[in-house]
């Protein structure tokens, strides 16, 4: 961040909050940002991404931060504005929400996860000054299709964000997304689902609305996907729709290994799914794990 362009802006706008997302890797940086605002001016601060959803309360304790949202923010985040516009200082009843009271940190209920992602609008990426990021030269936008995942790999962390349930947008509710883009001349997306391969079927019917409709496009899915929801005819679709690489989550090259972080796969089926996606003409990416024991 840059102080010389972050306080002009809050001296212009005053805020009645100020929102940060917090990731593990850098939330000492995030606290000292948070304190930097909190001494510049009488500013709110509320906090939310994966970091929160993992400690929790502990956010409020070692920050200055007046809020934390865990779990999913869109909700939590939009009761938090309407109770500090009616100038409501009890924020007892929203779900998700950790904030001070003046008897200290107090954690709320958390939220019920969203079922029915279509009820969503679409992130407002028209609001931001997109010609200022780099996704701009190329055309390039992130969506995500899905929230959530069964699979119980002892690694990963989106149980505590996102849930073990498996939550599809509905494949009209994407391609429709993705329409949306194209009409404006964006011509290139990547999945970053946690599990976009969960419902091969689901993915299978985005790829052909994604053919039938004509839309020219090349994407890829960044975020990896299990090995073992892909098979030659979801491959096939993808290649169809404009897919040119895939990312796979295969953790260790040790079968023992992989028994013991619970992947549920075989260095065997990694070995077989990479040939399979190159006779198909997709570049691999190959995501490991150093470390485990």
């Amino acid at each position: 961040y840059h102080a010389k362009q972050l306080f002009p802006t809050l001296d212009l706008f005053l805020p009645q909050l100020t929102g940060i997302t917090v990731y593990s890797h850098y939330y000492e940086r995030a606290y000292e940002l948070v304190r930097r605002i909190k001494n510049h001016g009488e500013h709110q601060v509320v906090l939310g991404g994966p970091h929160i959803s993992a400690i929790r309360e502990a956010a409020l304790r070692k920050s200055e931060a007046d809020f934390a949202i865990k779990g999913e923010g869109e909700e939590t985040l939009l009761q938090l504005c309407k109770t500090l516009v009616e100038s409501n200082s009890d924020c007892s009843n929203i779900q998700g929400l950790i904030w001070k009271s003046d008897f200290g940190v107090v954690e709320n209920n958390d939220r019920p996860f969203i079922d029915n992602l279509d009820t969503l609008p679409f992130p407002a990426y028209e609001e931001f000054p997109l010609e200022k990021y780099f996704c701009h030269k190329d055309k390039l936008l992130a969506i995500i299709t899905s929230r959530g995942c069964p699979h119980r790999c002892i690694f990963c962390s989106v149980r505590l964000s996102m849930g073990r349930k498996f939550r599809p947008r509905s494949p009209e509710n994407v391609v429709t997304e993705i329409q949306h883009w194209y009409d404006q001349g964006w011509r290139n997306f990547e999945f970053q689902d946690d599990n976009f391969t969960c419902d091969m079927n689901r993915a299978k019917r985005i790829c052909d609305l994604i053919v039938s409709k004509n839309l020219a496009i090349k994407w890829c899915l960044p975020n990896g996907v299990r090995i073992d929801r892909l098979d030659r005819e979801l491959l096939e679709k993808m290649r169809e729709s404009g897919c040119f690489r895939i990312g796979l989550g295969v953790e260790s090259a040790n079968n023992d290994v992989l028994r013991k972080i619970k992947k549920g796969t075989k260095i065997e089926q990694v070995e077989d799914t990479i040939k399979m996606i190159k006779r198909v003409g997709m570049e691999v990416v190959g995501f490991f794990i150093v470390g485990h024991p």
